[in-house]
């Protein structure tokens, strides 16, 4: 039961609970992972790579077009990225013969320390490209290469 001299919070706090759970619904999605702008290709390449420090493999592969529907569970210690920088035209044609619109090349420097031994990489400092193409049919940009380089 309110004191008077709290009256108006405790006619408040009720709006201020529903207020704050819808928030917290809006911040997130489904799968309870922050919402991500599929509209800014280095936000999925920083999703995927959350999603690999978190070990969640299925929410991985939604952020990397189906030729890696195959990609096999490799649990981390952790993953951290150092550094995002994507390449000029130019050097992206190096690696990606996609037209500028619809592809860009990232160089990602992180940091990898997998879960015991590891399968196909030894813990340590990684420098990779990563390319990324719209696909419009889901609305996103998404990691359709990678590798050493």
């Amino acid at each position: 039961m309110c004191i008077s001299s709290l009256s108006s919070f405790c006619r408040a706090w009720p709006l201020l609970l529903v207020s704050f759970l819808a928030l917290s619904a809006a911040c997130r999605t489904s799968g309870g992972s922050p919402a991500v702008d599929r509209h800014n290709p280095e936000a999925v390449l920083g999703a995927y790579f959350n999603a690999w420090n978190r070990n969640d493999l299925p929410l991985q592969k939604s952020f990397m077009t189906t030729n890696y529907a195959g990609l096999a569970r490799e649990p981390v210690d952790s993953v951290r990225v150092l550094s995002i920088k994507l390449l000029d035209a130019k050097t992206s044609r190096l690696w990606s013969t996609g037209s500028p619109e619809a592809t860009g090349v990232y160089i990602v420097v992180f940091d990898y320390k997998p879960t015991g031994r590891g399968f196909s990489m030894e813990g340590g400092r990684y420098t990779w490209s990563y390319t990324l193409t719209w696909d419009a049919s889901r609305n996103s940009w998404l990691i359709s290469n990678y590798g050493a380089g």
